[in-house]
């Protein structure tokens, strides 16, 4: 008894409390490694320990995780006891470790002084690991933003390569994209230009009207009756839909005709559609054309590479060392597409390792939906190592104001009804692939 006086959970009871408190509680000896109680089980047992370290373990995806250390006079188990939810962690015995424990009846036959002095006592331990959780939350994210800082430090000096002259002079032989597709994307920028100007712009160029109809009317579209004129296109599509064959057309274009730069395209395509979805989704109806565009552009730079590799294969080491996003940027800089656009293009990889209160102001709603649509993507499309991408996924919806969620069940919920509302819109491939996905959820 003089030892278990020592115990400071219990400093504060009087020996005929520490008599009944004894006399009710049920002893337990535990031995190393045994499970105590286990995250997920429904009983309510409330322990003490009164001599001996137990662990507590939280399953993550990574598997299982230690998070704290138990010790002499440590309460645990009381969550369960207090509300029937199931438990929220495992704890298990570290060494030999004894224990008083109390389910639910026995801890009701204890006197009401006593049971209200161990539930204040409860309330100072939460109290406590409520603090040493906050700090440890202040201290993780500090180490968040000091390895965001160095990730970000670490892509940009790798950007020194690209701007080497022998990489400039390289990039700058490639060709450009077309004058329509260039003043298209600039147009886009104006979020209050009217989706009927930026039709009259295409329908001034003949040929770029004779191209969307000989896309619309081939098997890239499957479309069961024929398109006779530009603005039966326009009605049947939408704006963003012709805008996205456009410029879509245009990187095609300068392009080799391979299965990886094919590939590659289709994807960016896939991503531009899902972006404008987000954005409507989120609120940001106004951002779907600029959304749109870098969605298409946003894979620019591996592009680049892929075409770099196939043109310089002895340079392959050197070119596999570039940043795709700064290659992309510089790219775009270099056939004089507006700054916002490279900028999105340059930094669209920042939300996978940091939260959106550390993206630069200006262009943090762009590169936020771009973020969101990515992800979606990437689920829609069973992309394998996602889920380390999807890190700040729940704090990217919060900015816009919707409920954190992960990444596949905003896809699920949000972005695929609206995929399915308008696949008719979308190109053959994409529709079947949003078609055999739909039969798997």
């Amino acid at each position: 008894m003089n030892k278990r006086l020592k115990i400071p959970t219990l400093e504060n009871l009087s020996d005929k409390e520490l008599v009944e408190l004894y006399n009710i509680a049920k002893p337990r000896k535990t031995s190393v490694n045994e499970v105590i109680i286990r995250e997920g089980d429904m009983d309510q047992t409330l322990y003490l320990i009164i001599e001996g370290l137990a662990g507590v373990f939280k399953n993550t995806p990574n598997g299982k995780t230690h998070i704290d250390t138990l010790r002499e006079g440590d309460w645990f188990g009381e969550i369960a006891l207090i509300k029937h939810v199931p438990r929220t962690a495992t704890v298990v015995a570290l060494n030999d470790v004894q224990l008083l424990s109390f389910d639910s009846p026995s801890f009701s036959r204890l006197s009401e002084n006593l049971q209200l002095k161990i539930l204040k006592n409860l309330f100072d331990i939460a109290i406590r690991r409520i603090d040493d959780m906050q700090h440890k939350t202040l201290w993780t994210s500090e180490k968040a933003g000091k390895l965001a800082l160095y990730i970000d430090d670490y892509i940009c000096r790798a950007e020194s390569c690209i701007e080497s002259e022998l990489i400039q002079k390289i990039i700058k032989k490639i060709s450009k994209l077309p004058k329509y597709a260039s003043d298209l994307a600039a147009k886009i920028l104006d979020e209050n230009a009217p989706p009927a100007e930026i039709a009259e712009i295409i329908k001034t160029d003949p040929s770029l009207t004779s191209l969307i109809l000989k896309i619309v009317n081939s098997p890239y579209y499957g479309l069961p009756v024929k398109v006779s004129d530009f603005y039966h296109a326009y009605l049947l599509l939408g704006a963003s839909q012709v805008y996205n064959l456009v410029i879509d057309s245009g990187l095609k274009g300068i392009m080799p005709k391979t299965k990886e730069f094919l590939d590659l395209q289709l994807h960016s395509y896939l991503v531009s559609i899902i972006a404008r979805e987000t954005a409507i989704v989120i609120s940001k109806k106004e951002l779907s054309n600029f959304a749109v565009t870098i969605g298409l552009l946003h894979d620019i730079g591996k592009s680049i590479m892929l075409l770099l590799k196939t043109q310089n294969p002895n340079m392959k080491a050197l070119i596999e060392m570039l940043n795709p996003a700064h290659l992309g940027a510089f790219l775009l800089s270099n056939w004089n597409l507006p700054e916002k656009i490279c900028k999105a293009i340059k930094l669209q990889f920042h939300p996978e390792f940091m939260p959106p209160e550390n993206i630069q102001r200006d262009i943090r709603n762009e590169i936020s939906i771009l973020y969101l649509a990515a992800r979606c993507t990437d689920r829609l499309t069973g992309e394998t190592g996602s889920d380390l991408k999807e890190i700040y996924f729940g704090e990217y919806l919060s900015f816009f104001n919707l409920k954190q969620k992960k990444c596949y069940e905003f896809m699920k919920e949000d972005v695929f009804p609206l995929l399915i509302k308008n696949k008719n819109v979308y190109p053959q491939q994409i529709r079947e692939l949003i078609e055999n996905k739909q039969l798997s959820l």
